[in-house]
């Protein structure tokens, strides 16, 4: 390949786009609210030299899960004692579950807004998930997000204000056009925000300054609408060349807004996934409902977000779990029983169909299989099998996907073993 003047090598340019990947999607893991290009970079660059894990040809595969994160950002650090803050009586300005998939390279993002109407754990009846984490931090924040959406979530990663003025201000400020004119005071949160309409660069205070404002007609709903906007705009300015070199001394100045429980190796793990993940991969909603003002059993009238449980449940299956109803019911799967348990394969073909995927047929394994159940396709239809050895992965804890040739009217074809009894 030629290389023409003013252009990066292909091994540079390689590199480079290592480089914006990872900080994409670790950047929007954390941007939504503070110091997230920070923790991406700090990730990315702790993995700079970690080779990603190939995989061997013709043996057994099996299918990770995807890792959910809560990433929360909290409401202190230009307003009080940053440690203070930081341990448990801050709530939390931005919450939003980012769920990272290993086998598809994708990502979802659900942003929870704050004032959501959930029953917090061991406290009596409703309140705004933004307390949760000022009544038991991140662990309760965490319990908290588990029950509102059905899904584990055992990851967190914390920011504050602090870092996200830094960052921005490392970056040489965003781009934005504002719509309208921004002015709001409190003085009891030392929050004063001031902003023209206009295209303009926001530096670190006024960047914060706008995703803290709140002064929308739909209030919450509007305000995460205008941190995607912001998100949208700080990429743009990321991936400015004179702000890539930056990033070491980013990362110095991030770590010490960073808090998170996920060990060092997931860490690891998560920036090699980060680099294989495209833009158009990373899908983002919100917790779909509607406002409501409630009158709870105190007298008092409490202004909510009260999710839709149906709309909600959709988003979570797309998003968190990864289950994509209308591309699974194109992929035709038989179910066959490698065992001597009469059932087995109409439970799990129960189970495909749930997940939308189209069952064609259902029966015996022409020879038993005494190992762990196989997930068999071609290996164009990898994607495909992976996603059905997934499903079958929760009734056969040993599972693997076999690269195999199946029978011309399916996609993918399913024989059941020993594993699947001891799943039971």
């Amino acid at each position: 390949m030629n290389v023409r003047e003013g252009e990066v090598s292909p091994k540079k340019g390689n590199r480079i786009l290592n480089i914006k990947r990872a900080a994409l999607v670790l950047g929007i893991l954390l941007l939504f609210f503070a110091a997230g290009i920070a923790a991406g970079v700090w990730i990315f660059l702790s993995s700079i030299h970690t080779p990603t894990p190939g995989s061997e040809a013709d043996r057994g595969q099996a299918v990770a899960d995807r890792v959910n994160i809560l990433v929360m950002g909290l409401d202190a650090g230009v307003n009080g004692p940053r440690n203070a803050s930081l341990a448990y009586t801050s709530r939390t300005d931005t919450m939003m579950v980012v769920s990272l998939d290993p086998e598809f390279k994708t990502a979802g993002i659900l942003s929870i807004p704050r004032d959501t109407r959930v029953r917090i754990p061991g406290r009596s009846g409703y309140d705004k998930i933004a307390h949760a984490h000022a009544y038991g931090g991140p662990k309760l924040a965490m319990e908290t997000v588990q029950s509102l959406i059905g899904e584990k979530v055992p990851y967190y990663v914390r920011v504050d204000f602090q870092g996200f003025v830094k960052i921005i201000d490392m970056i040489g400020g965003v781009e934005m056009n504002i719509e309208h004119d921004m002015d709001y005071d409190d003085p009891y949160q030392d929050l004063h925000i001031h902003i023209k309409a206009g295209k303009q660069v926001l530096n670190g205070e006024k960047s914060l300054q706008f995703v803290r404002y709140r002064q929308y007609p739909a209030g919450d709903i509007d305000r995460v609408k205008a941190q995607q906007r912001f998100i949208s705009a700080v990429m743009k300015s990321f991936f400015e060349m004179n702000t890539l070199w930056k990033l070491p001394n980013i990362a110095r100045e991030a770590a010490q807004f960073i808090d998170t429980n996920i060990d060092p190796a997931k860490v690891l793990a998560l920036a090699n996934l980060a680099r294989q993940v495209e833009r158009e991969d990373v899908r983002m909603e919100i917790v779909p409902g509607q406002p409501a003002d409630i009158t709870e059993a105190t007298g008092a009238s409490v202004s909510y977000w009260v999710a839709d449980q149906q709309q909600l449940k959709k988003c979570v299956d797309l998003l968190i779990r990864g289950i994509d109803r209308e591309a699974n019911s194109k992929v035709r799967v038989e179910v066959l029983n490698g065992t001597d348990v009469p059932g087995l394969a109409d439970k799990v073909a129960r189970l495909l169909r749930d997940q939308g995927y189209l069952v064609i047929r259902v029966g015996n394994a022409e020879n038993p299989n005494k190992g762990p159940t196989q997930v068999l396709g071609p290996a164009q239809g990898s994607s495909s099998v992976k996603g059905v050895c997934r499903e079958v992965l929760k009734v056969s804890p040993e599972a693997t996907v076999l690269e195999r040739a199946v029978k011309e009217d399916v996609d993918v074809s399913v024989v059941l073993g020993a594993d699947c009894m001891s799943g039971q």
